[in-house]
């Protein structure tokens, strides 16, 4: 790997390995100290057998990349895992996996690897280069295409997944829009088949990992949401979906994420011929096959479904026998693919596809250019290391942590003689407006909160395109690793933490209608030396009162879902306190049984969990958990959220009696979901006074006034002829 950097003393450009730019000592050209190089891959760049670098045109959590050319000039693209990654062993054996599945296949409708390899402790992918626009944004354009089109295009894609299913049994498990390209050429190609996996080897590695699903939600076939055993009807399924899609110009599902999977598990979509009346009820029935519910329902081969997609192409069957039932399909018919219009100009969708020069196979939903521009803005969290200085004199020691929104560092701040934490939002999270208001979000929030169990803000902004938060350092462990050490923890020591965070959280509610919506252990931290305990990372917090945008954006459920609420999982958008309340009764059962109460390597059945699952009563895992303790976790897990505590003073009474042995506080008056309006307000009034009148008839007629002195005069008289009674009676 060769890379040329330009000196900061003299601006003269030095040509060196990555080793040798790395440990970089005198400036061959001024012989001067060339100051700190940066070390990651850029535009001129070279790797591997010479490929040389030419453009960024992504970014992402998983590695750049970028358009090159090869030694005779050859344009290729090419793909390196982050260097943040290469910590990572699951994200690196994700990558290596796709090298050799890539590696391995050979087929004109997938994208062909060139070389790959490792290049001086860089892993990177070169693949052929194809000028053209993926299938996302072609049907921006486009809107919906034409039957026999959209089948003309579906057929090559068929005929590859068929290739790589009979020969290597892979499924490539994450087909959707922007995963199929189409070239200037008028050819079509599946791109990243990074997220497949080979089911022929039993010994690969899973690169699912733990509670992550591969795929995308409106795309997902049902045996992936219920993490059931896959094969090549899996990707039937997703291509059903897109081939929907390319009819209709709309998702066949879409919503928020845990309403799409649920619907994916026991909906059908409208048929497709009731969202667009000019498609054939055949085309219809081939729709509803490939997207079959249970997998035996779908067609039984890649065959029968190819031959089944290229009758609809044959318009002289599709005029005559609208009455095909695809269950006549027998292996011997003989069916001939209508692929002569692949490469004519006619009026078919490879003839009518703009000539847009999308600079190569687009891998991510945001604009090349943009990504581009805010990536160099950036100037990158790789560059971010020991002695790097960021804001106002923050000195970086070390990185410390991992938060929901940003990396944390440890930092000293010389001017206050002491060491401070400050979190920097990443890089390549900068192309994302969104991700960048969040960010923005908590700033803003955090400096609005001071509390003594919560780390205080002490300075925010941007440095040189990134944007950071310096909080005060405490020293301690996490509340995560605390229970890795320790647990099962006596009940009162948790509850003690628990209750310091409850009255942060009051505080939060009160003062700023405030929520924090990810409480977990990590967000917790428990002082040295003492059983103090600070809450951190307000970053996917949100102000119940701001009418601002909406930061979780459609389909996007925010938190960590080993601790959200079932609001949280279905995707309310009227959350309050007892959402938060929730998580703390998952922390409260982790604490003081050493094993969270929902467990799955499944996001989709660990979040049905949450919705419907009962937890296991705490005492069959720990006798030594007392009975209070017991009911207070119950109240706490309550799947309905009117049946947990009103509010926070209620629960942290709860919890400092159960610290007495005492029972929980039990009130059974549910609140309102909403304040009251002015119309049910008004009613209340008129209810009140039609009260009053029934009590008091002559009041309610006007008389009130004149019937105050006679009341005054008579109740006198009565008092009088009281005291005369008694003095009557007293002398004898």
């Amino acid at each position: 790997m060769i890379l040329n950097r330009s000196c900061l003393q003299c601006n003269e450009t030095i040509t060196a390995t990555l080793n040798e730019m790395k440990h970089m000592g005198l400036c061959p050209h001024c012989n001067a100290d060339p100051g700190q190089m940066d070390c990651t891959l850029a535009e001129g760049d070279s790797i591997g057998s010479n490929y040389i670098l030419q453009e960024k045109i992504s970014i992402d959590d998983f590695g750049s990349y970028f358009l090159g050319n090869s030694d005779d000039g050859t344009p290729v693209h090419i793909k390196s895992l982050a260097p943040q990654m290469h910590r990572d062993e699951e994200a690196k054996g994700r990558f290596l996996r796709e090298i050799e599945l890539l590696s391995e296949i050979r087929h004109p409708a997938i994208v062909a690897v060139l070389e790959s390899g490792q290049d001086e402790g860089v892993y990177y992918l070169v693949t052929e280069y194809n000028d053209g626009v993926d299938l996302k944004e072609y049907l921006k354009d486009q809107g919906k295409i034409p039957e026999k089109d959209a089948a003309n295009l579906i057929v090559p894609i068929v005929e590859a997944l068929q290739a790589v299913w009979d020969d290597k049994k892979i499924v490539h498990r994450d087909i959707k829009p922007e995963k199929i390209f189409l070239t200037d050429d008028n050819h079509v190609k599946i791109i990243d088949i990074g997220l497949a996996k080979s089911l022929d080897n039993e010994d690969s590695m899973d690169l699912t990992g733990a509670g992550f699903t591969v795929g995308t939600p409106n795309y997902l076939s049902p045996e992936q949401a219920s993490a059931e055993e896959l094969d090549f009807k899996t990707d039937m399924y997703s291509l059903g979906l897109v081939f929907y899609e390319l009819l209709t110009g709309q998702q066949a599902f879409s919503g928020p994420v845990m309403e799409v999977l649920n619907r994916q598990l026991n909906e059908m979509p409208t048929p497709v011929n009731e969202v667009n009346p000019a498609i054939s009820e055949r085309c219809a029935k081939t729709i509803e096959k490939m997207i079959a519910k249970s997998k035996e329902d779908r067609f039984e081969s890649w065959a029968h479904c190819l031959e089944a997609i290229n009758l609809l192409m044959d318009i002289t069957v599709l005029q005559t026998d609208l009455t095909f039932d695809l269950s006549d399909l027998e292996e011997g018919d003989d069916f001939e693919p209508s692929m002569e219009n692949l490469n004519t100009e006619d009026d078919g969708v490879f003839s009518s596809a703009p000539k847009v020069n999308a600079s190569g196979i687009i891998l991510e939903e945001v604009e090349a250019d943009n990504e581009k521009d805010a990536s160099e803005e950036s100037g990158g969290i790789d560059k971010i290391e020991a002695g790097s200085i960021i804001g106002n004199g923050y000195e970086i020691d070390r990185k410390i942590a991992d938060g929901s929104m940003g990396e944390i560092y440890l930092a000293f701040c010389e001017e206050k003689d002491k060491l401070v934490q400050v979190k920097i939002l990443p890089s390549h999270m900068t192309v994302d407006q969104e991700k960048v208001e969040r960010f923005l979000q908590e700033i803003k929030i955090s400096a609005s909160l001071s509390h003594p169990n919560l780390l205080s803000v002490i300075e925010a902004g941007e440095d040189n395109g990134r944007y950071y938060l310096v909080t005060e350092y405490e020293e301690g462990i996490s509340f995560h690793d605390h229970i890795g050490r320790y647990a099962p923890i006596h009940e009162k020591d948790v509850l003690n933490i628990l209750i310091q965070i409850a009255e942060v959280l009051n505080y939060a509610w009160k003062e700023k209608k405030l929520l924090h919506r990810e409480i977990k252990p990590e967000n917790i931290l428990i002082k040295e030396g003492s059983k103090d305990a600070k809450l951190t990372d307000f970053g996917v917090a949100k102000v119940m009162e701001d009418d601002g945008m909406n930061l979780t954006g459609m389909g996007f459920t925010i938190g960590t879902p080993e601790y959200m609420s079932p609001e949280q999982v279905r995707g309310d958008d009227d959350l309050d306190p007892r959402s938060d309340m929730y998580a703390m009764g998952l922390v409260l059962y982790e604490a003081v049984s050493k094993k969270k109460p929902f467990q799955s390597d499944n996001i989709m059945s660990l979040m049905n969990m949450q919705m419907n699952d009962p937890h296991a009563n705490i005492q069959t895992l720990n006798s030594k958990v007392s009975n209070e303790c017991s009911e207070l976790i119950d109240k706490l897990l309550e799947k309905d959220r009117d049946n947990r505590f009103l509010n926070w003073n209620d629960l942290i009474k709860s919890m400092r009696r159960v610290q007495e042995g005492k029972s929980i506080l039990t009130v059974d008056v549910k609140p309102r979901t909403k304040p009251l309006t002015k119309i049910e307000m008004a009613d209340k009034k008129q209810k009140m006074e039609s009260t009053i009148q029934q009590m008091d008839p002559v009041s309610s007629n006007g008389n009130s006034e004149k019937k105050s002195p006679l009341l005054l005069i008579g109740g006198i008289v009565i008092v009088v002829v009281i005291v005369i009674l008694v003095m009557v009676l007293g002398g004898k």
